[in-house]
């Protein structure tokens, strides 16, 4: 007998004002059987690799060593496919002009800068890629097409116009704007509906709890023990390491406020004010990882199958990796800001005689491989969360020394669902265009892929 169980589920989250990204669709709903738990996700950095210690040799990653930046991908060289030296034909600007081809990179057809900026826009259909598997995956019900977050992108000082700091279009002139704050995010997704019709204000319920640094779920009380109770044992199980995963996310958002931490009240109002998100570097780290687990958590619980994440505009010059990366200073050389900067690095990346650019990429590929993990130790249906997904680590440029923008490179994770055709364990470095690759991310991930994005990249 078939149980109607997202029925239930939905009854559930209403009854608790609960997001519905607290609960995981249950592995007997029908959208397991039809195979739409193929998941996509982006998470997007700038400035390139210094290659000579990024790049893996082309071919077969299992019978090499990867480089020194790349090495904390050891252990899942054989769940990834890097595709180097990617053609960004559409892109007329100037093959050195790298920071301008931001906002097109996840589009890579016709495109033009608004007035007299040289940063691009997409044209014609205009979406990009994330909205484009969005928009072709099934959908639960009440899921949306993606989830859209940064790292203090709107961190200042901005480049430019739009394309500068948006990479992500629902069409011509529709850039998705990504979220800022994790801890609104988790109200949001989490903690259910605002309690007023047009706002934008979280149940004060739920923000006094996170406040007080206590758990929705304590607030909800013996209510989703007992939906477990009603369902099979192995969905029980998926239901309970959900639940722990919120909990840890929760302690990860303690505190999520920069200078209003520390203030001595319980109410505080710090951690759902986005300037303080913005005004404090040290916060980089922990915005990335709570959003990185928010990204899973959602992907999991089926709220939506695309999540993308942005790490940096354009140019990189708003972080500061001397406040969190270990090794690097707090002061740069002066290039374009006064700290040691994704821009800072590409251009002077040496300092005191040690390449600071090699330590902060593979900080990055670290972050990167505690991602892959995570969703590697989550079982689903056909395998692991990352056997039914696609995770791409974008760039939009070469190296943050020669802005190139015609060697595109970028790194797939996963093997993207039942049926994968992915050359999983390879390195594609063949010149193909972006277009290309975003064809063959279409074709794993069952989608129709727009008129301009055809051949492949070698994902495939």
């Amino acid at each position: 007998m078939t149980k109607k169980w997202d029925i239930a589920r939905r009854d559930l989250l209403k009854s608790l004002g609960l997001g519905a990204a607290c609960l995981p669709i249950l592995r007997s709903s029908p959208s397991w059987a039809q195979g739409a738990n193929k998941k996509f996700a982006i998470v997007h950095a700038t400035a390139g690799f210094w290659m000579a210690n990024w790049k893996p040799n082309p071919g077969s990653l299992m019978t090499q060593t990867l480089p020194s930046s790349t090495s904390p991908l050891e252990p899942h060289k054989g769940d990834l496919v890097f595709l180097t030296g990617m053609t960004n034909p559409k892109y007329t600007v100037g093959a050195n002009w790298g920071h301008e081809c931001y906002g097109t990179v996840y589009w890579g057809g016709d495109q033009k800068a608004p007035g007299g900026s040289k940063y691009q826009e997409p044209q014609g259909v205009g979406k990009s890629i994330d909205q484009v598997v969005g928009e072709g995956l099934a959908k639960a019900p009440g899921g949306k097409i993606s989830l859209n977050f940064q790292v203090q992108v709107d961190r200042k000082p901005s480049s430019g116009t739009t394309g500068s700091s948006r990479c992500f279009w629902r069409g011509p002139g529709q850039p998705i704007n990504p979220e800022l704050n994790p801890a609104k995010t988790y109200a949001a997704l989490f903690a259910g509906m605002p309690t007023t019709p047009g706002s934008t204000t979280p149940d004060p319920n739920v923000t006094k709890l996170l406040m007080q640094k206590k758990s929705i779920l304590d607030y909800v009380g013996t209510s989703l023990m007992k939906f477990g109770n009603r369902v099979g044992r192995e969905d029980k199980q998926f239901i309970d390491g959900h639940l722990k995963s919120i909990r840890e996310l929760e302690n990860e958002l303690t505190g999520m406020g920069g200078a209003s931490v520390g203030r001595g009240t319980a109410m505080d109002p710090g951690p759902f004010e986005d300037q303080s998100i913005l005004d404090d570097a040290a916060l980089f780290p922990k915005i990335m990882d709570a959003y990185i687990d928010m990204m899973i958590a959602a992907l999991k619980s089926g709220i939506t199958r695309v999540a993308t994440l942005q790490l940096s505009n354009s140019s990189g010059n708003q972080l500061n990796f001397g406040a969190f990366v270990k090794d690097i200073p707090a002061r740069g050389t002066g290039y374009k800001s006064a700290f040691r900067n994704w821009h800072d690095l590409g251009h002077n990346p040496v300092m005191n005689g040690v390449n600071h650019k090699i330590i902060v990429d593979k900080w990055c590929m670290d972050k990167f491989a505690g991602m892959i993990a995570r969703m590697k130790s989550i079982q689903e249906p056909g395998g692991t969360m990352l056997d039914n997904s696609l995770v791409l680590w974008g760039n939009h440029m070469e190296s943050g020394d020669n802005h190139f923008s015609q060697r595109i490179p970028w790194v797939v994770a996963g093997k993207g669902g039942a049926g994968s055709m992915v050359k999983v364990g390879t390195h594609a470095g063949n010149g193909e265009q972006i277009s290309s690759a975003m064809a063959d991310i279409c074709k794993v991930m069952g989608v129709t892929p727009l008129a301009h994005m055809t051949g492949s990249a070698g994902l495939v």
